[in-house]
């Protein structure tokens, strides 16, 4: 019955209309998703399922009981009418990205990526008639992400088509049969669609766009990213208590971090002292081409002493590569793209932002031992049903990536004060980024409060202010699950080390976490007492 569900869970996630990556966004498709996911519940009810006993289909079971239960839960926020309008996770960024990979390499794009050129018009069609119904229930989005996303499809579809983020490096040989097509469609199809979808954002939507970005703003708000944060987490959070432990943690890491900040920069008021090292010139990376040879030398680095901390996991081909235009200046932040398509996985570097204390850190996050051994141990599972493969979980994810910033302590990676200053903040970021989401959305508070709190405690200038405040604003929870999923592996460990002693093995624990691919919180730390119990009887 367990594995049934399974089934019927890969199935849900394949089911999608086209052969395309590019999103469902019809209603009828959302609607028959509702429908499946309904009677997957009913059979996930069913009592007899806990008499399962065999490990990975226990894992299984409560893995498929959270994504549907979550699944369900967020119904009441209507996300589906205006959650994929976003300039973090909007289409039109994967688009970007999408066409990076299909030009990676010397070989051009095949039959298949030309289909979903092809279907991408049919696509912003879609899209379009369902934020139409959002505008006529009030469920729409801020009005700072529509800007973001309309500046974003400018540098899209830039006026001469040959220039386009989706033609690449094809225009180096557009002799070819294949970019002359490629080329002919995008100039020819894409084109007017983006232009027809672009006027409809600036004309029909952003009139009626939220003011404010809090979710609370929307019909049933708190509730909503209530349920929404449970989704993100995979686990039931208190609210003010997370809120509470944030900000305390969050004081004693500044207390932590001042006597550092003062060395490097002098200032005795750490809050200034941190503005310096996030902004100041003497800081910075000397010029741009410097960026990204510094990044690919500390990534080697990571990559060579990552079998310091965990055990289990081999590495792989990794390409350390810059933004596109368009993502450089929506200002985000590095990101780990995992391996498909025979294209190699990707560590995405931001050329736009210069500070230097960051390079370490984002390398043990996203490359070693962050997400890039995590997506390749997720491919190694053996054992595990397909479904393990479909299910996602947020704080799994980004908690593992704040863990292996700390794990990259652990292998030496931050050997100067600036790259030790630069771990220790962005973990006291993380503790910023919980309180204020939960702040924004569930208490009500305004745009402007988000960008002074992050301009006067945490050092952020005011356009890096105000690009994470719109950061909150399109991705509700998003960025409380760094902090709830660290947390979370963090007292597993510790209870782990608490009870093994002298016998518990670091890196074994940590290929422990993450050998069984994306699970649930609650999984996870009931996999890691069962792995804890298994350490005490052999040793």
């Amino acid at each position: 019955a367990v594995r049934a569900a399974a089934d019927s869970i890969v199935a849900i996630a394949r089911a999608r209309p086209q052969a395309v990556m590019w999103p469902a966004f019809g209603l009828a498709y959302r609607n028959a998703r509702a429908e499946r996911i309904d009677r997957l519940a009913i059979m996930l009810g069913d009592p007899q399922l806990q008499r399962v006993d065999d490990a990975a289909d226990v894992l299984l079971r409560d893995n498929l009981r959270e994504a549907v239960e979550a699944e369900r839960g967020t119904r009441i926020c209507r996300r589906e009418l205006w959650s994929s309008l976003g300039q973090i996770n909007g289409w039109q960024l994967s688009a970007v990205n999408w066409a990076r990979q299909q030009m990676a390499g010397p070989n051009e794009p095949d039959s298949v990526a030309l289909h979903a050129l092809l279907a991408m018009p049919a696509m912003m069609a879609s899209h379009e008639v369902l934020l139409r119904s959002g505008m006529q229930s009030g469920y729409v989005v801020p009005i700072a992400v529509v800007d973001a996303v309309v500046a974003q499809l400018d540098r899209l579809a830039p006026a001469d088509p040959i220039t386009s983020p989706l033609v690449g490096s094809l225009r180096d040989r557009a002799e070819t049969p294949m970019s002359q097509r490629w080329i002919s469609v995008v100039r020819d199809s894409v084109y007017p669609a983006i232009a027809r979808y672009r006027t409809f954002l600036r004309s029909s939507y952003r009139p009626v766009a939220r003011p404010s970005g809090s979710l609370s703003t929307l019909p049933d708000g708190r509730a909503c990213y209530a349920s929404w944060l449970r989704e993100q987490t995979s686990t039931h959070v208190d609210i003010d208590a997370g809120m509470a432990e944030a900000r305390s943690g969050y004081d004693r890491l500044i207390a932590t971090i001042a006597p550092l900040v003062e060395r490097l920069t002098g200032q005795r008021d750490v809050i200034a002292g941190i503005r310096q090292l996030r902004s100041g010139q003497s800081f910075a990376f000397s010029h741009r081409d410097s960026i990204l040879p510094a990044y690919r030398r500390v990534t080697q680095l990571a990559a060579s002493r990552a079998s310091r901390v965990i055990t289990g996991v081999a590495a792989e081909s990794l390409a350390v590569l810059p933004y596109s235009e368009l993502e450089e200046k929506a200002d985000l932040p590095p990101r780990y793209i995992s391996a498909r398509g025979g294209k190699p996985a990707q560590f995405l570097v931001n050329l736009g932002r210069r500070e230097r204390m960051s390079a370490a850190s984002a390398a043990a996050h996203e490359a070693y031992p962050g997400h890039h051994l995590q997506a390749i141990a997720a491919r190694q599972v053996s054992a595990g049903h397909p479904a393990m493969r479909e299910m996602s979980f947020g704080s799994f994810g980004e908690g593992w990536g704040i863990y292996a910033e700390e794990l990259g302590d652990e292998m030496g990676l931050y050997d100067t004060d600036l790259s030790r200053v630069g771990y220790l903040i962005h973990q006291s970021d993380v503790f910023m980024a919980f309180y204020l989401d939960a702040a924004f959305h569930s208490k009500g508070w305004t745009r402007q409060m988000l960008v002074d709190t992050m301009m006067v405690m945490a050092g952020r200038t005011q356009s890096n202010a105000e690009a994470y405040a719109d950061r909150h604003a399109a991705t509700p929870g998003q960025l409380a699950t760094y902090y709830v999923g660290w947390q979370s592996i963090r007292s597993a460990r510790a209870a782990a080390e608490r009870i093994l002693g002298s016998r518990f093995d670091a890196r074994a624990f940590n290929f422990e976490v993450i050998r069984d691919g994306s699970i649930a919180l609650a999984t996870l730390r009931n996999k890691l007492d069962t792995w804890v119990a298994r350490q005490r009887r052999s040793n």
